[in-house]
């Protein structure tokens, strides 16, 4: 079996505390996609549920839609987010 990226399960955990629910079907994603939308950010439904576990199978996502979701919760892009949680994750004095 396939390991998901901890960067992706990261976005995925920050999008839903922002959210204040959990993707766990196609109605949230649906849910998600309108939310985006009113920030004029744009994916499926689909990509969301997928994303998120709802859909199999589970895809690489495109780096665009990585951007959109990291704009969602306030990063500028995904390398934004990957280097800011790069340096949470492996920050030394962490333990």
């Amino acid at each position: 079996m396939k390991q998901l990226n901890p960067y992706i399960i990261s976005i995925c955990t920050q999008i839903e505390i922002k959210l204040g629910f959990k993707i766990k079907n196609i109605g949230a994603a649906q849910r998600f996609t309108e939310i985006l939308e009113t920030e004029k950010l744009n994916i499926s439904a689909h990509t969301i549920a997928r994303l998120f576990g709802v859909i199999k199978p589970f895809r690489k996502p495109y780096t665009e839609t990585l951007d959109i979701l990291s704009n969602y919760i306030n990063f500028k892009d995904w390398e934004d987010f990957f280097v800011f949680f790069s340096n949470i994750l492996f920050y030394t004095n962490f333990f």
